[in-house]
């Protein structure tokens, strides 16, 4: 079992770098599905989408501290960002046709 003070240091690197990572990848998935399913401009979908980020990022860091086990954090923070990185390449304009 770790120690305490790692866990404290897992955690703080969690929150900033994939609590980070995950936000930039809902932001990106979010500012690129809206155009398609709301029928919106493509800027006011990327304010919204920026916007969201603040409150994504604000909600994962409070997700990786409240969490009881740091090996299914990183798990479901990895996979979440994966997913949602995938679903923003896929949606991404370079991809879909006009």
């Amino acid at each position: 079992m770790s120690s305490p003070t790692s866990q404290v240091i897992q955690r703080v690197i969690a929150a900033a770098l994939g609590g980070y990572v995950l936000a930039a990848a809902m932001s990106a998935s979010l500012s690129y599905a809206l155009p398609h399913g709301l029928a919106m401009s493509r800027g006011d979908a990327t304010m919204i989408g920026l916007l969201a980020s603040f409150l994504i990022y604000a909600a994962v860091v409070i997700w990786v501290f409240a969490a009881r086990s740091l090996q299914r954090l990183w798990w479901q923070l990895g996979s979440a960002t994966v997913v949602f990185g995938t679903l923003a390449l896929l949606l991404s304009p370079q991809l879909m046709p006009s």
